[in-house]
């Protein structure tokens, strides 16, 4: 495959995986019972619209100049690690309707997962700025598998220590 059709594809297909970020997150936030989680939830739903439209620009930018010379403004990861949202959802007691949370919060961290490894993967077969880009956004991905990872863990441990009958 011609590199310039190389980088186009990843881009599309990248485009595509953060309009689908942007659904699971909106969609989901108003399944999740705890009210802090459905707070991060919508947090990413706004960090995946801007995702988007990051890799947009880069699309269009790279099928105009057959390049990606000048990178979009940053693409602004927010600190979820610190948000309040998040310090709330730590704090919360676990109830039996956590369960539910923990499919989603999984499902959450296996999409953040595959596409960090997507992004990581597509910036080695790309150069300047297309790669440069890719990283970026893998390492906001690898962020979200971390939060993913440790909201996962942290419920689960929570819920794996309930009495039963819950709290």
């Amino acid at each position: 495959m011609e590199k310039k059709e190389r980088v186009r594809r990843i881009l599309e297909y990248a485009l595509e995986r953060e309009h689908q970020g942007l659904a699971f997150f909106k969609e989901n936030a108003g399944r999740l019972s705890h009210p802090a989680a459905q707070g991060v939830f919508e947090q990413l739903a706004q960090e995946k619209a801007t995702h988007a439209r990051y890799v947009a620009r880069l699309l269009i930018q790279y099928e105009d100049d057959g390049a990606i010379s000048q990178l979009p403004d940053a693409i602004g990861q927010s600190d979820l690690f610190s948000s309040p949202a998040l310090t709330e959802l730590m704090d919360q007691p676990i109830g039996n309707s956590v369960v539910s949370d923990l499919s989603v919060l999984r499902m959450a961290f296996l999409m953040a997962s595959d596409l960090a490894l997507f992004y990581s993967r597509a910036a080695t077969r790309t150069e300047g700025g297309a790669a440069e880009a890719l990283d970026e956004l893998a390492r906001c991905e690898k962020a979200h598998e971390k939060l993913f990872r440790k909201l996962h863990d942290t419920l689960s441990e929570g819920y794996l220590g309930m009495s039963w009958g819950g709290r």
